[in-house]
């Protein structure tokens, strides 16, 4: 009888130390719940109030733009564009450098800024306005022994088709624009971007880079050479060997046609080719 009692007595105990295992997991396991219940509200709340300040910090940053119907000095849009940027409004920073860039409002540091963080960071809408803008301001790259390319390095095949033929076409007026503003200088750093180009996986991008090298590398001497943005050099035999490994692939349309048009008057009139050292 006592082991009977004894017995009884050990499984109660026993059973009351289970139920209180069972009762504090559940407590703990409510517990858990609870507090990542409360996480992801704070998160959520955190991420609102992100959101909020970034937008009264754009607001703040487009009223600089103008006050009292005043238009803004140039070195508070520069800023204001910039602020932008760095916010993640890159949709209308690059609207803003789009409108502002032609009259030279715009410095050409700060749109260079924007633009890279387009191609770097945006959308897929964002790199196609981007590089609308580019090719809309091409005459615009070149900045005497400088440049921008908003491309790092210069070319990248991952891009939108749309926003390539757009960088295509503005490397094709870059660099008939230095064949025509500087005659006496033989232009590099369009060259070297269209040449980085050739490896484009488009058929179409490459038919229009090859339209617009071909004339060029005909009229080149063979001590040519090209510099890349990473300190490289690409010589006029590399130039060459590229574009004839290129020759039966090469598909032809309006605009690698146009492109092809507007290279050999502009070869024509630049009298570096024959003689002077390549520059930017």
């Amino acid at each position: 009888m006592a082991a009977a009692i004894a017995l009884v007595g050990t499984l109660m105990a026993s059973a009351t130390t289970l139920v209180g295992t069972i009762l504090k997991f559940a407590l703990d396991d409510r517990t858990a719940r609870t507090a990542a219940v409360e996480s992801a509200r704070n998160y959520a709340l955190a991420v609102d109030a992100e959101q909020r300040n970034r937008i009264q910090a754009a607001l703040t940053a487009v009223a600089l733009l103008g006050e009292n119907d005043v238009t803004a000095s140039p070195g508070r849009t520069n800023s204001a564009v910039l602020a932008l940027s760095s916010l993640g409004e890159l949709d209308l920073a690059v609207a803003l450098v789009r409108d502002l860039w032609p009259s030279g409002v715009i410095r050409y540091d700060v749109a260079d800024v924007v633009l890279s963080k387009c191609f770097r960071e945006g959308t897929e809408a964002t790199a196609k306005a981007a590089a609308m803008v580019v090719y809309e301001n091409a005459t615009s790259i070149g900045q005497g022994d400088q440049h921008i390319w908003p491309l790092e390095p210069d070319w990248r095949s991952e891009l939108p088709l749309s926003a390539r033929l757009g960088l295509v076409g503005a490397a094709v007026d870059w660099l008939v624009h230095s064949l025509t503003s500087e005659p006496d200088r033989t232009p590099s750093a369009p060259v070297a971007v269209l040449y980085h180009a050739l490896a484009d996986d488009d058929p179409m991008v490459r038919g229009v880079v090859s339209a617009a090298l071909v004339p060029f590398v005909e009229a080149i001497p063979d001590w040519y050479w090209a510099g890349t943005s990473n300190g490289g050099v690409i010589t006029a035999s590399e130039l060459r060997s590229r574009l004839g490994d290129l020759a039966g692939e090469v598909v032809q349309t309006r605009l690698s046609h146009n492109a092809g048009m507007v290279i050999s008057p502009a070869i024509v009139a630049n009298r570096s080719l024959k003689w002077a050292t390549p520059t930017g």
